[in-house]
């Protein structure tokens, strides 16, 4: 079991104050969510290319991960402009 899940991805956690609702909880972040829909293409771009010899899973999920939050970065550059 995974001890740390990250919390909620999109709570709906309100409060209530003065009779307007205010979130109470932020939910994930646009970085995360744009690196969770990236992550399928980094995932294909290093799957056709294959392990190096001599390398475990390990290394191709780590890189996944770090191409899919280069991809998050990247696209909120863009949305910056």
């Amino acid at each position: 079991m995974i001890e740390n899940d990250g919390g909620p991805a999109f709570p709906h956690d309100l409060q209530l104050k003065d009779g307007v609702e205010i979130p109470i909880a932020a939910g994930m972040s646009l970085r995360d969510y744009f690196a969770a829909q990236g992550m399928s293409m980094a995932a294909t771009m290093l799957s056709a290319r294959g392990l190096p010899a001599g390398h475990d899973a390990g290394v191709l999920l780590a890189a996944v991960a770090e191409i899919s939050y280069a991809i998050a970065d990247a696209m909120l550059k863009e949305r910056a402009k």
